[in-house]
């Protein structure tokens, strides 16, 4: 489609009694919607048999335990930089921004202070819903502004938006580095109602449908077919390396996230058998709906966890008007929401705070400074502002301070309590 025609408005034609087709032109170059229709169509079905997300499988050494997990993680975050970094006009140095996908919010912390440490010239951010509200908030402000990758005009660089960035326009000039590494190790929430388009993704997998929603933010905007690797899937996911060095997690590694129960195992933990690797030359929604022994386990799982509560809805036979009563819903709920507590950062007091509720009485914030532990000899990571600059940020957007440094922690035996991470987040 030309330039012209892309930004033109729909010509819709109406057909006005016996009369010839009449046109509502809404710009200056309309266009016939089934020529418009034919196009997108053409170029979408052309888009589908290219390669935009390349795998290849990390292999992982079970008998090295979690430290050679992480640093499987390191040097593949290494070696798909090399392959799809970005090169900056102005000082000809490199750079990427890739994600590391961690299942779990415990292994995101502990794996990005990991590739802190092992790289240190790399930039590395923890993204999860145990931050600071502000702080997420924050650092999705920045994410949104960095990964936009549209030209400003057709034709034109998509990367510009990084190129212009204060921040990494100073990391690019200040000649200390000939490769700038940017890594965002992140939970789920970044696979879901993020439009973000990094570099290459590392993925740690707990379901067939969690690899393609973390490929789906590689590349998302420019959609460049590869020949080189710029997704990386481990061979195993932490519960799979915890579980062979002797931890117990029931046996189900591809669960919470992921859809593995007890009724239904799924035999294996190693991806390499799980996943068709000699067909797999690119990832897209095929591969959840394909031959991978993965998404079968996956469907086999859902069936089985549905099959009651269909029979309820189509109220089959014995299973009359269950669905109006009110423990179907709590059975099988939508979300398996567990329980949260409300916490908050009292910055001036430098303690927290948790809101506990006692029935027939107001809500409290209660003093739990003394059940947080703070890990101190931390290295500064990448989107970390400081309190200052938090407080700053709330008061720009009229949010109370409350509000602004309030987090949400799952139910926990406060006997075991928690660690807080400054500047990377809270975990349980």
């Amino acid at each position: 489609m030309s330039a012209a025609a892309a930004t033109a408005t729909l010509a819709l034609s109406i057909p006005a009694g016996n009369e010839s087709p009449q046109t509502v032109d809404a710009a200056p170059a309309p266009i016939w919607f089934p020529q418009f229709y034919e196009n997108y169509i053409s170029t979408f079905v052309k888009r589908g048999n290219e390669p935009y997300r390349v795998p290849i499988l990390a292999p992982v050494d079970l008998a090295k335990g979690m430290a050679g997990w992480r640093e499987v993680v390191k040097e593949s975050a290494l070696k798909l930089h090399g392959y799809n970094r970005i090169q900056d006009p102005k000082t000809g140095r490199w750079l990427s921004i890739g994600v590391v996908r961690a299942a779990n919010i415990k292994g995101v912390v502990p794996l990005a202070l990991h590739l802190a440490k092992a790289l240190p010239g790399a930039h590395v951010a923890s993204y999860h819903s145990q931050l600071f509200t502000i702080h997420r908030a924050y650092i999705e402000r920045r994410l949104d502004e960095l990964l936009t990758r549209k030209p400003k005009e057709p034709g034109g660089d998509p990367n510009w938006r990084i190129w212009e960035d204060p921040e990494i326009r100073g990391h690019l000039d200040d000649g200390k580095a000939h490769d700038l590494l940017y890594i965002v190790v992140a939970s789920p929430v970044e696979e879901i109602g993020r439009d973000h388009d990094f570099d290459y993704g590392v993925i740690e997998p707990t379901s067939s449908a969690s690899i393609v929603q973390t490929c789906g933010r590689v590349g998302r905007h420019r959609l460049e077919p590869k020949t080189l690797p710029n997704v990386a899937i481990l061979q195993y996911n932490r519960k799979a390396v915890l579980a062979a060095a002797g931890k117990n997690y029931g046996g189900l590694v591809f669960s919470k996230p992921g859809l593995e129960t007890e009724a239904a195992p799924y035999g294996t933990t190693d991806l390499a058998k799980l996943l068709d690797w000699d067909g797999l030359g690119k990832i897209d929604a095929s591969l959840r709906f394909g031959a991978h022994k993965l998404a079968q386990l996956d469907d086999e799982s859902l069936r089985q966890s549905l099959a009651y509560p269909m029979r309820v809805l189509v109220g089959a036979k014995g299973c009359d008007n269950l669905w109006m009563a009110g423990r179907y819903y709590t059975d099988y709920a939508l979300r398996d929401d567990k329980p949260k507590q409300d916490w908050t950062y009292n910055v001036a007091e430098d303690t927290f705070y948790q809101l506990q509720k006692a029935k027939g009485k107001p809500a409290t914030y209660v003093e739990k400074g003394n059940k947080v532990t703070r890990v101190a000899g931390l290295p500064r990571g990448w989107l970390q502002p400081s309190l200052a600059e938090l407080v700053d940020e709330a008061r720009r957007y009229g949010v109370s301070l409350d509000s602004a440094f309030s987090f949400k922690l799952p139910a926990y035996d406060e006997t075991k309590g928690w660690a807080y991470y400054a500047g990377w987040g809270m975990v349980t």
